[in-house]
């Protein structure tokens, strides 16, 4: 018997994937598979694995890719992809994905970019939020977004709290 082998493709290390958004998970095989079908697991902690969703207990292991939408499981380079042969009695080398990062999605809504601010006049700055987020620092740039002011406006400003995405500056 030739042991059949999966290689997960995507994600890699370096990839971020955001909370409510839809990533095509993508896989290559070597060798037979008389039973061409995967099951497709992630993990958020680098060990208890789940299905990514009811369908992706049946996946066709020769069509080599699976869209998935990311769920709210924050996760910061710890996040993987786990594909394994759906044929117990059959001999194949497991697919593993490189460790991965699910954040959330942060939309500041107020500043716009078109605001002109003043000194010693209050504003207030304000965002939405897709997936569980923590506390947060507010920091501002000069430049349109391309570098930003390294000593933040605030630090440890609850993301949940009244009134919620909101900060008086």
């Amino acid at each position: 018997t030739i042991k059949g082998k999966i290689y997960v493709d995507y994600p890699t290390s370096t990839d971020i994937f955001r909370v409510g958004t839809t990533e095509t998970i993508l896989w290559h095989t070597d060798g037979t598979f008389d039973n061409d079908s995967v099951k497709i697991q992630y993990s958020v902690n680098g060990g208890s694995y789940q299905l990514l969703d009811v369908a992706s207990d049946d996946v066709p292991a020769s069509v080599g890719s699976y869209s998935w939408d990311i769920p709210d499981a924050v996760s910061h380079q710890n996040a993987r992809i786990y594909i394994t042969n759906n044929d117990s009695s059959e001999p194949t080398d497991a697919g593993l994905s490189d460790k991965f990062s699910i954040k959330p999605v942060i939309n500041v809504t107020n500043p716009e970019t078109t605001d002109v601010l003043y000194v010693d006049k209050d504003f207030d700055i304000t965002w939405t939020t897709t997936g569980t987020v923590g506390d947060l620092d507010i920091f501002y740039s000069i430049d349109g977004g391309t570098s930003w002011i390294s000593t933040p406006i605030a630090e440890d400003v609850d993301s949940t709290g009244d009134p919620l995405g909101s900060y008086k500056y």
